[in-house]
């Protein structure tokens, strides 16, 4: 895998207790009436068959995410759903209820404190997270009205069943999330305000290359984007781009400054600010220097976007 590298258990010690709770949780907890099903009921055999061939399958690749396991994730809750229906009426049921509806109380209460801090004495936060310091303090009344109508709706629905508690939790705060926190988030998590600072920057007419870059660039691009293979050596990628450059007029370069490059003048260039974390600035002829060493083997690969409406 080219990114993403996690050890063969990312996905049972770190992903599934977290992403996927509480479902674990409850897997756990009533661990003898689900080995009672597996014997009785074959289609649950065949729903965790399932889940374990995702799980096994995508622990095999070096390169793992959350987000791969999302097939997995409705069979397993099929699975607990006919593992409640049998367990409902039970004082264990009762207990669980109890101690989830609590801990639904604190996570509503830990948010509005969290986002109370954050409008009271801001500072006592940004100090831990000084890359996302302009990020975080934008999100002081997202945080505040999440918690605020979790706490209102674990009120109103206090005599439900669990799992409808759980499941109208979860739609809330992924619906918060969704309208109020992501908007926010996407200038700091990808590179679409930088790509549009490029257009703005650079005539139309020109032509434009990456160095040492994110896929995510090439998916936020307005005009073809020149790369000197994604996986080569850095200094074989710049000693390519410093012959693509020399080749025609109006040809720049986008490069990140933590790139240590020696075949162009660091102190030429146009910052145009951050993007996951890193300083971008573009170069234009006059940061060639006068020499660079051959590459060992000239490459060069055009991206062209077809963006069919998607991009304004």
């Amino acid at each position: 895998a080219w990114h993403h590298v996690k050890p063969w258990h990312y996905f049972f010690t770190q992903a599934i207790p977290t992403v996927w709770f509480p479902l674990p949780v409850l897997l756990l907890v009533f661990f003898g009436p689900l080995r009672a099903l597996l014997r009785e009921d074959r289609r649950a055999r065949v729903l965790l068959a399932w889940v374990g061939l995702v799980l096994l399958f995508f622990s095999i690749s070096s390169g793992k995410r959350e987000v791969y396991m999302f097939p997995a994730l409705p069979m397993l809750a099929l699975v607990v759903g006919a593992l409640w229906a049998r367990v409902r009426e039970s004082t264990a049921a009762a207990r669980t209820g109890v101690f989830f509806q609590g801990f639904l109380y604190l996570v509503s209460v830990a948010l509005v404190g969290l986002g109370v801090t954050l409008r009271v004495a801001p500072d006592k936060l940004l100090r831990k997270a000084p890359d996302y310091a302009e990020l975080i303090a934008t999100l002081p009344v997202p945080l505040i009205a999440m918690g605020a109508s979790l706490l209102v709706l674990l009120v109103l629905i206090r005599r439900q069943d669990l799992l409808v508690r759980l499941a109208a939790t979860s739609l809330t705060l992924w619906a918060f999330v969704a309208v109020l926190v992501w908007p926010r988030v996407d200038p700091y998590r990808t590179p679409q305000e930088m790509m549009e600072q490029v257009e703005q920057k650079l005539p139309p007419s020109s032509e434009l290359a990456l160095l040492y870059f994110k896929e995510q660039f090439l998916l936020f691009s307005h005009r073809p984007l020149t790369h000197f293979s994604y996986l080569a050596p850095l200094e074989e990628q710049e000693r390519n781009a410093w012959l693509w450059m020399r080749e025609a007029p109006q040809r720049f370069l986008l490069v990140p400054t933590d790139a240590e490059l020696s075949c162009f003048d660091v102190n030429k260039t146009v910052s145009l600010g951050e993007a996951h974390r890193r300083e971008w600035v573009i170069y234009g002829a006059e940061s060639l220097r006068a020499r660079c060493e051959k590459p060992r083997r000239e490459l060069r690969y055009v991206y062209r976007p077809e963006t069919r409406g998607v991009l304004p």
